[in-house]
C-alpha cells in the first residue's frame, strides 16, 4: 500500500487553499504565518498543517474500516 497521499492545507477562516507566497516552491516553516489569499485573514502554518494532517488520518481509518467490513462480509 504505497501511494503518495497529498494533503491540501485550508484556510481556518474560509476554507480556500490559495495561500499568499513570495515563490512558487516556498516552504513555510513551523508557527511561520501565512496570509490566506481569499480572505486575507492570517493563519499559522503548524496549526493548518496539523488540522490537515489528523483529517487525512481520519479519512484513512474510515477507508480501511469500509474495506474491512466488505471482506468480513
Amino acid at each position: 500500500m504505497d501511494q503518495a497521499k497529498i494533503i491540501r492545507l485550508e484556510c481556518i477562516f474560509c476554507s480556500s487553499t490559495n495561500f499568499e507566497l513570495p515563490y512558487k516552491g516556498y516552504a513555510p516553516t513551523e508557527n511561520e504565518h501565512i496570509k490566506c489569499a481569499n480572505c486575507g485573514k492570517i493563519n499559522i502554518f503548524s496549526d493548518i498543517k496539523n488540522i490537515a494532517v489528523e483529517h487525512e488520518i481520519n479519512e484513512i481509518a474510515k477507508d480501511i474500516k469500509k474495506q474491512f467490513k466488505n471482506i468480513f462480509k
